[in-house]
């Protein structure tokens, strides 16, 4: 399998920018910036394993983070790194994917499927199913939109992804439980996706009805044929954004 990565070498770059800027003198005369703290080195750090590769991670990880309550750590609100190039939320979530795989959700979801395998509709630039490869996930992902005409992804990918839609994917592995990881908002086909499964086990990572993932069919979906089991107790999430991680099981 040939993993394509966004210049690796550049990742110990990154991370030389954002000490610099926590050591800069510019960053103790913004707003709460006393209230700020990365996530590296907290209760809150998880590690990456060995032989594994999460620089997602390992980036946001040491960026500025602050209590966004209900939903932990949020990490970089906006405003407070600007001096950091290519590292705001709109760089990285281009650059990676919108949610943040954390090593935890990685090593949660891998427990809860029990070996078996997974199928990623709408999956972007492969991050996530990269990530999941990674700790031992048989996964399949596929996403209709070559790279080069994805203004998510920034025309690279990180997984071998097949090249149609999300409804395919989800009718073609009802063995697989089915992954959707932050469907686009106002965009049918995670609705699409979900009635065209006939398998009984989803994992959604996105915000919840009425946020900024899906449409309201897709909700309504959930709410009429599955049974909320589990949230990842691990994922970390942009500040602001209201982003889970949610296993689903077939209720109907």
């Amino acid at each position: 399998m040939t993993v394509h990565i966004t210049d690796p070498a550049g990742i110990t770059t990154d991370l030389d920018a954002i000490h610099a800027w926590w050591n800069s003198p510019a960053r103790h005369t913004q707003v709460n910036a006393a209230n700020l703290f990365p996530i590296a080195g907290t209760k809150h750090d998880q590690l990456v394993p060995d032989r594994v590769s999460n620089p997602y991670w390992e980036l946001v990880r040491h960026l500025p983070s602050e209590d966004s309550g209900a939903f932990g750590d949020g990490v970089t609100p906006y405003g407070y790194t600007h001096g950091l190039d290519r590292l705001h939320r709109d760089d990285l979530v281009t650059r990676f994917s919108w949610a943040i795989p954390s090593p935890g959700d990685m090593a949660w979801l891998a427990h809860r499927l029990e070996g078996r395998p997974l199928v990623e509709a709408g999956a972007g630039s492969g991050y996530w199913a990269w990530q999941a490869t990674q700790v031992g996930i048989d996964v399949v992902a596929y996403e209709p939109t070559p790279p080069a005409d994805n203004k998510f992804t920034g025309e690279v990918e990180y997984f071998p992804l097949t090249r149609a839609s999300g409804v395919t994917a989800a009718a073609e592995h009802p063995d697989r439980a089915l992954l959707l990881c932050w469907p686009g908002y106002g965009a049918p086909w995670a609705a699409e996706a979900l009635a065209a499964y006939r398998g009984d086990t989803v994992v959604y990572v996105g915000e919840p009805e009425g946020g900024c993932c899906a449409d309201d069919d897709f909700f309504a979906g959930l709410d009429a044929g599955w049974e909320l089991l589990e949230y990842s107790p691990f994922h970390r999430t942009w500040w602001g954004i209201h982003c889970r991680m949610m296993l689903f099981g077939r209720s109907s």
